[in-house]
């Protein structure tokens, strides 16, 4: 079927539009407002990822203490995954019973994979693709805080929680580091990553 008049065309979210409604004409997005003025919310129901092509990923870290160095643990969107937009929810750490100064910083997936070693791939949450996550989880220690430092929690906590959401483009990570030297770190992501549109990066 050709384009309709007057079709709006926004890549998945358009067809997200036609499968939210029932619209089995195909075409994509069309004027509905020109019959009637609906208010549908693509992004208010959970389980609508689906129909935005959005990945729901979640990875998990657990860095050993080590004399003298901060344990950190990251979430990176490589250079090498292309186009792809990562938004980080929530994340949140455990000093293994330690109280701890926790510090949520950003830093380039250059510096990450340079101080930090590669762990693991992100897994999924909402059990379409097990494996599929573009996204890499880094963990280590270091002498030093990697990246700059946007958020930190109290160092009488064990366990600290930071508030999303965190955008990150192609390059560039989110590190929970354990400012408190010679302890443990375990820490989780939650994030969602898709094909970024024209004029997002």
């Amino acid at each position: 079927m050709g384009q309709q008049h007057n079709e709006l065309r926004r890549g998945p979210w358009s067809n997200a539009l036609a499968n939210a409604l029932g619209d089995t004409r195909g075409g994509g997005l069309e004027r509905y407002g020109e019959t009637m003025t609906p208010v549908i919310d693509l992004w208010r129901q959970p389980e609508w990822s689906f129909l935005r092509a959005e990945y729901l990923g979640s990875g998990i870290f657990t860095q050993a203490a080590v004399v003298g160095e901060f344990s950190t643990g990251a979430l990176v969107n490589p250079v090498a995954a292309g186009n792809l937009l990562v938004v980080v929810d929530r994340l949140w750490c455990d000093a293994q019973g330690g109280a701890m100064a926790g510090d949520a910083t950003i830093a380039t997936e250059a510096i990450i994979a340079a101080t930090l070693t590669l762990t693991a791939l992100g897994r999924s949450r909402d059990f379409r693709q097990p494996n599929n996550s573009q996204a890499l989880i880094f963990q280590g220690t270091d002498p030093a805080t990697i990246g700059a430092i946007f958020q930190r929690r109290r160092g009488d906590a064990v366990t600290a929680e930071f508030a999303g959401p965190i955008v990150l483009p192609p390059g560039f990570g989110v590190c929970l580091v354990n400012r408190t030297a010679n302890l443990a770190l375990d820490g989780t992501f939650l994030w969602r990553e898709r094909a970024a549109l024209p004029g997002e990066l």
